[in-house]
């Protein structure tokens, strides 16, 4: 019995270091968020968009352009109102699908990228286009032109934002970012803890 309980520990130690390293989204703690920043994502995906939520982190991957592949495939996009992509390789903001798909899309997050430019990127409901740490040199009319567009945060060395709004603005965002899934870590904890006791009882 000692050796099945020892096999048995080790095929869950195998079981969550594949599942811990899976290119994977998982619900956040936060209500409606969904996080999808493990730094395995090349591209936006939407395999893991099976339900409503209202914010998508994909921050800290190595995505580089904000065309969405497969994008009417979810039926779920147009509750998404706000997309996290801060500190991936996105450079090119051109030839981009990202507001037919979300189209009810709101804030949008690019801090720490390297974008230069910011053509139209069609996104008539935008009201907070945040690209702190970019290396943003203009921004297009027809951006700028947004009906309820708040003044983009561009805060490098080319551009400088310093109003209350942005700073209050940019809090909100980085807690949505650092919501941790405590949910998640309760329920692999409790798995653990459970088959820990399992093994001793059955030794």
């Amino acid at each position: 019995m000692k050796y099945i309980s020892r096999v048995m520990v080790v095929i869950l130690a195998l079981a969550l270091g594949i599942f811990g390293t899976s290119p994977s989204c998982i619900p956040s703690y936060r209500k409606n968020a969904l996080r999808c920043n493990n730094g395995q994502l090349d591209h936006i995906s939407l395999h893991y968009l099976n339900s409503p939520f209202d914010t998508i982190d994909f921050g800290a991957n190595r995505i580089k352009s904000l065309n969405v592949p497969n994008c009417f495939n979810s039926p779920y996009t147009e509750y998404v109102r706000v997309l996290l992509l801060h500190d991936n390789q996105i450079s090119d903001l051109t030839d981009n699908n990202l507001c037919d798909c979300f189209i009810n899309l709101d804030m949008l997050y690019l801090v720490n990228n390297s974008i230069k430019t910011v053509p139209d990127l069609k996104c008539k409901k935008l009201t907070h286009l945040v690209l702190d740490h970019n290396p943003v040199k203009s921004v297009s009319e027809e951006v700028q032109k947004i009906p309820n567009l708040s003044p983009p945060i561009l805060r490098n060395k080319n551009f400088t934002e310093t109003t209350g709004e942005a700073a209050s603005l940019e809090k909100d965002i980085i807690n949505k970012i650092d919501v941790k899934c405590k949910g998640n870590l309760i329920t692999v904890s409790l798995v653990i803890f459970l088959f820990s006791m399992f093994s001793i009882w059955i030794v």
